[in-house]
């Protein structure tokens, strides 16, 4: 797997370890690699729970044939798309019930949002 191979050979990347496995957690991604089988997982630890979600699909296959910070820039643009989608509906709502102090708060998260969706949009139009 190309993701792996690119943490392995980056200096400037710190690996974490226990017994079990080696990973490496970047970007709001973590990637696993288990000593018992050389199984390789992929994580997305930007989810508003405990629980990491699995990469998989269409994102599991740019780590694969893409490498680590593709797949780590392409992954954040989703997930903040998806956020800035929900926060929109929010900031609707919010509107319609008349709450002026929940707006303005929403509003901010939605600029955020943008500006996170541009500075990744921005990586991967100066990584070409």
């Amino acid at each position: 797997m190309k993701a792996w191979e690119d943490l392995v050979n980056d200096d400037e990347k710190s690996l974490y370890w226990t017994e079990n496995s080696d990973w490496y957690l970047d970007m709001g991604v973590k990637i696993e690699k288990f000593h018992e089988d050389g199984r390789i997982e992929i994580k997305n630890v930007m989810t508003h729970t405990d629980k990491f979600e699995d990469v998989e699909g269409r994102h599991l296959k740019v780590f694969k044939d893409e490498g680590w910070f593709m797949g780590c820039v392409k992954l954040n643009i989703e997930v903040h798309q998806r956020k800035l989608v929900r926060t929109n509906e929010l900031v609707r709502i919010s509107i319609s019930n008349g709450n002026d102090r929940v707006v303005d708060m929403f509003k901010r998260r939605r600029e955020d949002l943008q500006k996170k969706i541009h500075k990744y949009r921005n990586l991967l139009t100066n990584n070409d």
